[in-house]
């Protein structure tokens, strides 16, 4: 009896894209983000929860 098997390599074909600058930010309208964008939500250090001691 004969198994059949298959295998499909798939790639992705990634579209043009460029990075500009937009120009400044605006300070004001930045600061809620900046946070969220730094990677830490969280009151302590380096994005890790205060220390308890």
């Amino acid at each position: 009896m004969e198994e059949l098997v298959g295998a499909r390599l798939v790639t992705s074909r990634h579209k043009d894209r460029s990075i500009t600058n937009a120009g400044p930010l605006d300070p004001e309208a930045f600061w809620p983000f900046a946070d969220t964008i730094g990677g830490s939500r969280w009151p302590g250090e380096r994005g890790g929860p205060k220390p308890t001691w």
